[in-house]
């Protein structure tokens, strides 16, 4: 028994040897280092052998560097070859060369960087019996390597090639890195030869002193200096100004080290300021005499002058606007911002020849004053925009007037409209009415004499009948057209008295019901149940709105929906000035709208002017008379509303009915 637990603990002692030899073994292989050893003591043939590591760098095993004693030579890159052997001939002659890098091809084609470090053994005569290799895959390293010497061309270049100057300098001034145009401002060939000096080196001292006393203070405080107003003498002699930047430049335990410097160059601008200066005087007196409002922004500071004239102009006094750009801005109309932004954008950049807008400004009232503005850009030398002036003209009375003139053209039109179609149903009342009265009795004669023909002759046959059922029809059709015609003339027999709306709009639709149903239309109602009630001739607006129903019918004969709605509305201007139709009420009139839209066809757009002339209809021959449009007109005319027909947004037709509210 004791035997038998002896041999159970080497079992397990034995498993977890092999266990912990297989992931020793396994560490070794991921492993991007591994040794390999030349014995020079055995055969050529068997001299090298590599670690088990090798595979994880080369791709290769221990055992295919056993099998081929030349394949550590043939995985060099070629052009590496030399160095790697010349590191193999140092060794052998008893020296201790230093490690080197270079490149390898892995089994599966691509590129490696390794870094070779070669360690002899030497016997106790201190012959050469053997040296170790250790071998370090740097491939990722050598690839940041590229990739940041990349990045440091790149940043070179573009150092070197902006037009701002750009330095580096050491808590003692001296510059540390420099940029080629400001190394050529002070006089130098190139960036390299003013490292390690200052700038005593190459200005007059006063001007060195002043620029170390700028970066004193840097250092000291702690804080970046921005644009700096500095001026300095440059290689030519000529003075040059500059607006600097300066930034603390600290190591990783915050310890200011230097600093870091921009210099952007505004010699021209301070020549235009300068210019600028000079002819303010000139200016100043252009401004009092002026009945406009003037206007002057310095795009550089976004200071701005408004004469008293321009802030007069809005109801203010002189001293309740500030003297900036966002003053303005804050003025205009939001619906006019966006607009006045892009205008002086597109002018500043040169995409428009002039800078004119017309925009709104709120006045201290909260009213707004439509302003015409105009403007001049001002450059430096380098085209760069630094200032805009110009005036603003009060367009507002202009404007009223021209809107006045407008809606007065407007109304003329309409009201021209009106008339001549008022002239129409006079003369077509006139003409029904000498016509009804000549053509009716002739055609209640033939209808009597086709009615006694029927009596007399009995039966026929089927050719005969339909000719006489064919007669009929017509004579019937033309008594119909008749009888709308005599409806037209008849204008003063009108009983007018209060009634519902939403009540006729349901009688309606009960005579149409059977229409409906055959036609698989679906009615949607939406009446307003506070509906007032108005003064009307219920049978004349019923028969508007049954000519409205069986228009629509007929509009959808595959099916559709026929919406029906009724409410109220308030008339105010804004209503009317987006309305047109409206505009035969007062501001202040409550009116009762009736919609009915359907899902149909719609009318073509060119139709649309004519729907009311009479005789005009867009059905086949044989449907309708084409009077039902031109006498709803008629008695929503006489009831002092209007009607309106439209196609709607999504297909179909909207017509709208508006009468007075009791």
């Amino acid at each position: 028994m004791k035997t038998e637990f002896l041999l159970s603990e080497r079992d397990r002692a034995n498993a977890a040897l092999r266990e912990s030899e297989q992931r020793y073994k396994r560490l070794l292989a991921a492993t991007t280092d591994y040794i390999y050893t030349v014995d020079l003591e055995r055969d050529l043939e068997h001299q090298t052998s590599h670690g088990p590591g090798c595979e994880a760098v080369t791709g290769y095993s221990p055992s295919d560097f056993a099998s081929d004693p030349y394949l550590w030579y043939r995985i060099i890159h070629e052009a590496d070859r030399p160095a790697v052997l010349n590191q193999v001939d140092l060794i052998l002659h008893g020296e201790l060369p230093p490690p080197i890098e270079h490149r390898i091809t892995h089994r599966d084609g691509t590129l490696r960087w390794i870094r070779n470090t070669t360690i002899p053994h030497r016997s106790e005569s201190g012959r050469l019996v053997a040296y170790d290799g250790l071998i370090t895959d740097i491939t990722e390293r050598k690839r940041w390597e590229e990739t940041l010497k990349a990045e440091r061309n790149l940043l070179r270049t573009l150092v070197d090639n902006l037009p701002d100057y750009i330095f580096v300098k050491d808590t003692q001034s001296r510059f540390i890195m420099d940029n080629l145009p400001h190394s050529r401002a002070l006089g130098a060939t190139d960036a390299e030869a003013v490292l390690g000096k200052t700038e005593g080196d190459f200005l007059p001292e006063e001007e060195a002193a002043l620029h170390r006393a700028e970066e004193e203070c840097v250092f000291r405080s702690g804080r970046a200096q921005f644009n700096a107003e500095e001026s300095s003498v440059d290689a030519t002699g000529a003075r040059r100004w500059f607006s600097t930047t300066r930034v603390p430049l600290k190591d990783l335990q915050g310890k200011i080290v230097g600093l870091v410097g921009i210099g952007h160059e505004i010699t021209g601008l301070k020549r235009a300021e300068q210019a600028l200066r000079e002819s303010q005087e000139r200016l100043s007196l252009v401004i009092r005499g002026s009945n406009d409002g003037i206007w002057d922004w310095n795009i550089l500071t976004n200071e701005a002058y408004f004469s008293p004239r321009w802030k007069n102009m809005l109801g203010y006094e002189d001293h309740e606007i500030e003297n900036r750009f966002s003053a303005w801005e804050e003025l205009i109309h939001p619906d006019d911002r966006e607009l006045a932004r892009q205008r002086v954008q597109a002018y500043l950049a040169g995409d428009l020849p002039t800078y004119e807008l017309e925009h709104r400004l709120r006045h201290k009232t909260g009213s707004y004053r439509w302003i015409l503005a105009r403007g001049v850009v001002l450059r430096d030398q380098t085209g760069t925009p630094v200032r805009l002036a110009g005036s603003h003209m009060d367009l507002t009375e202009l404007k009223s007037a021209a809107d006045r003139l407008q809606h007065a053209n407007i109304e003329l039109k309409e009201t021209q409209a009106h008339l001549i179609q008022a002239a129409r149903f006079e003369s077509m009342g006139t003409l029904a009415a000498g016509v009804a009265h000549e053509v009716k009795n002739p055609l209640q004669t033939i209808l009597m004499g086709l009615h006694y023909l029927s009596q007399k002759l009995g039966n026929l046959d089927g050719d005969l009948a339909l000719t006489l059922s064919d007669m009929r029809e017509s004579v019937t059709h033309a008594n119909t057209i008749i009888g709308d015609l005599l409806t037209l003339s008849k204008a003063t027999l009108f009983q007018m008295q209060l009634g519902s709306l939403n009540r006729i709009i349901q009688n309606c639709l009960r005579l149409v019901r059977n229409p409906l149903e055959a036609a698989q239309v679906l009615v949607a109602l939406r009446l307003d149940p506070d509906l007032p009630q108005a003064k009307l001739d219920e049978s004349r607006i019923e028969q508007v709105f049954l000519n409205l129903f069986l228009n629509s019918i007929h509009a959808m004969p595959g099916g559709g929906t026929l919406t029906v709605t009724t409410r109220v509305l308030e008339l105010n201007e804004t209503t009317i000035a987006n309305m047109p139709m409206y505009r035969a009420f007062k501001p202040t009139q409550r009116l009762l709208l009736a919609e009915v839209r359907d899902t149909g066809t719609g009318i073509k757009e060119a139709d649309l002017p004519r729907v009311f002339d009479p005789f005009f209809t867009t059905k086949p021959v044989g449907i309708g008379t084409g009077l039902g449009l031109s006498m709803a007109k008629m008695i929503i005319d006489r009831h002092e509303g209007v009607i309106d027909i439209r196609n709607a947004s999504g297909g179909g037709v909207l017509a709208t009915i508006a009468l007075k509210a009791d």
